[in-house]
């Protein structure tokens, strides 16, 4: 016998952890110590890629078969990735299948949007439901995720009302944490309002109203163009905040709801005219700061930023070139090149601030002058780095740090 298979039972599946389940089913042919090892495996994925098949049926009733044949008595996680869509029954058959082992994670991928019904049982084990080009009905979601912790959608529509639909699926998540919408439809209104949501992001979303109602959370993510934002509530346990979005509505106090942060990164946006409200109460937990750099204005809103940071230790300026995408069509949008800008220096202490880091740096006076600035009035500066390379630039990196009138020792 060869010395793998004189590994115990549990390493063995680690090892076949790593494998596409279509490969692992092939080592049951290498010895009777390996017949049914694979139908053990605790983690399950299945890719009609990977499968010499020319229809989705033979492919799912693979599936079915593969899973009526294993024995572990919980199954972690099943992942499907499907090509077609003219089989949902076969499709809901593997998920009740997988339910019966008290399925715990559940990631269906689909190449073209698709219609799936989940299963009374799927809904009451899973922990993570990860769903992708899917046409939901909720009225059809028998029960409540009551133990469902983690909801990730891509490209997911809702039948009838959407924003109706989207609220009540999310209250039929008691217990959810960490939630992630991609791409939602760019015509409605979504209603996020989740007692026990801690990390939350919206991902390419376009044309939307998005109410925000997440008291517990912690982690915030918005990165694309969001037309509108509106009720907006206060988050007081909010630790990190990355926020990249284009605003075209005079609601423009988003950062406002993000005082409690300590981490906080914004990229701002604004119609031309329009400037983001000056925030009305201090960042007192605010330690590190990233701030882009396309927006016109920028120099004053930074500026109130600043002065409402007294315990400021990390500022990082940049200019995200890959951003612009939100405005290139948009004559509304100011001209975001930074040597237009007219720079209105912070009149305001740094004393707490260690590190700074300028990135996409353009050599004019009023950048010197605010970079000298900068340099002269941290006085507990440690590290100070300004460079001319774009954040996202693939060319060799040229640090530069000259002619800023400034002398540290």
């Amino acid at each position: 016998m060869d010395r793998v298979s004189l590994l115990p039972d549990d390493l063995l599946l680690k090892i076949l952890s790593y494998l596409p389940t279509n490969e692992v089913r092939i080592t049951s042919v290498l010895s009777k110590r390996w017949r049914s090892l694979w139908m053990l495996l605790p983690k399950l994925e299945y890719s009609c890629g990977t499968f010499n098949t020319k229809t989705l049926e033979s492919f799912s009733h693979f599936v079915n078969k593969s899973l009526l044949l294993h024995k572990a008595p919980v199954l972690e996680s099943l992942h499907l990735s499907l090509g077609r869509s003219d089989s949902e029954t076969d499709i809901v058959s593997c998920l009740e299948i997988a339910s019966n082992r008290n399925l715990h994670e559940l990631n269906v991928f689909f190449k073209l949007l698709s219609r799936l019904r989940l299963p009374r049982r799927t809904c009451e084990t899973l922990v993570v439901m990860h769903l992708s080009y899917v046409f939901l009905n909720v009225t059809l979601v028998p029960d409540s995720f009551k133990a469902l912790k983690t909801l990730h959608l891509l490209c997911v529509e809702f039948k009838g009302r959407k924003n109706k639909s989207f609220t009540r699926l999310l209250s039929k998540c008691p217990v959810l944490e960490d939630l992630l919408i991609d791409y939602p439809d760019p015509t409605q209104t979504f209603t996020v309002e989740v007692p026990s949501l801690q990390s939350l992001s919206i991902m390419h979303t376009l044309s939307h109203f998005f109410c925000l109602n997440t008291p517990s959370l912690k982690h915030l993510k918005i990165e694309g163009c969001l037309m509108k934002l509106c009720n907006i509530q206060k988050m007081p346990h909010i630790v990190t905040a990355d926020v990249k979005l284009l605003i075209k509505t005079h609601l423009l106090d988003l950062p406002g709801s993000l005082t409690s942060a300590k981490h906080l990164s914004l990229c701002l946006i604004a119609a031309q005219g329009e400037v983001p409200h000056k925030p009305t109460e201090i960042f007192n937990q605010l330690h590190h700061l990233s701030f882009c750099t396309c927006y016109q204005d920028w120099p004053s809103y930074l500026k109130w930023i600043i002065e409402a940071s007294p315990k400021l230790q990390t500022l990082k300026l940049y200019h995200h070139p890959s951003f612009t995408f939100c405005s290139q069509n948009d004559s509304t949008l100011p001209n975001m090149h930074l040597s237009d800008t007219k720079m209105n220096i912070p009149e305001c202490s740094l004393p707490h601030l260690k590190t700074f880091e300028w990135r996409g740096y353009e050599e004019t006076p009023e950048n010197k002058k605010l970079a000298s600035y900068i340099l002269t009035n941290a006085s507990g500066l440690k590290w100070a780095l300004i460079s001319s390379e774009l954040i996202h630039a693939d060319k060799k990196k040229e640090w530069i740090l000259k002619d800023l009138n400034v002398m540290r020792t």
